[in-house]
C-alpha cells in the first residue's frame, strides 16, 4: 500500500513494486484499508479525479506488464457530463498508450444511500462510463448502497468507513475468484 500526500495531483507518479501482478490507483477512500489483498498492490492519492489517473498512468514504466485496477471518479461528481466523456476518452488514450497494461479493470463507484439524488445520478453515469471503458468481463461492480457506509469524520459525505471498505475488497476478491472459476 502506497498513500501520497503533499504532491502535485498532476505530478503524481506511481512506482509499482516487482512483486505484485496487479497495480490499483486509486482515490481516498482506499487510504483506510486495514490488510490489502496479498497480490494487488494500491497506490492512493487523496483527491485524486479521473484526470489525475490518466496523468499517471503516462508516467509510469514498470519493469514488468501488469493488471490494474482504476478506483476512483467520486471526485468527479460534480463534472458535467461533457467534461467526463472527455476524461474518459482520455483514460482511453492512457491505456492504449500504455504498452505494459495486460489488462485494465474499473471498480464501479460505491456510494451511499444518503447520496443526494444528483450525485446518485452522476455516480450512475460515471459507472457507466467504466463499464462501456473495460466491458463487462472487466467491471467490478459497486457493492449495494444499502451496505456502504460513510466514515463519521467525513466532511464531504463521500469517504467509507473502514468496514465499508473491506467489503469493497472482499467483492474485488470474489470478482477474480468468479472469474477464474468460469475460466
Amino acid at each position: 500500500f502506497v498513500s501520497y500526500t503533499g504532491a502535485a495531483k498532476y505530478n503524481w507518479h506511481p512506482k509499482p513494486s516487482p512483486y505484485f501482478k496487479t497495480v490499483m490507483l486509486a482515490d481516498s477512500n482506499m487510504r483506510n484499508v486495514a490488510s490489502p489483498p496479498k497480490d494487488i498492490e494500491i497506490h492512493c492519492l487523496p483527491g485524486a479525479k479521473l484526470e489525475h489517473v490518466v496523468a499517471a498512468l503516462a508516467r509510469m514504466a514498470p519493469d514488468e506488464s501488469r493488471d490494474i485496477i482504476i478506483q476512483g471518479g467520486i471526485n468527479n461528481r460534480h463534472s458535467n457530463d461533457k467534461a467526463l466523456n472527455n476524461i474518459f476518452n482520455d483514460l482511453q488514450l492512457a491505456i492504449a498508450a500504455s504498452p505494459w497494461i495486460l489488462k485494465t479493470y474499473a471498480l464501479g463507484i460505491s456510494i451511499s444511500e444518503s447520496c443526494s439524488a444528483d450525485i446518485s445520478s452522476k455516480v450512475n453515469f460515471i459507472n457507466s462510463l467504466f463499464l462501456t471503458l473495460v466491458g463487462p468481463s472487466c467491471y467490478i461492480p459497486p457493492i449495494p448502497s444499502r451496505v456502504v457506509a460513510i466514515s463519521a469524520r467525513d466532511q464531504y459525505g463521500i469517504h467509507h468507513n473502514g468496514d465499508t471498505v473491506n467489503k469493497i475488497l472482499e467483492s474485488i476478491d470474489e470478482f477474480f475468484f468468479e472469474s477464474l472459476a468460469q475460466a
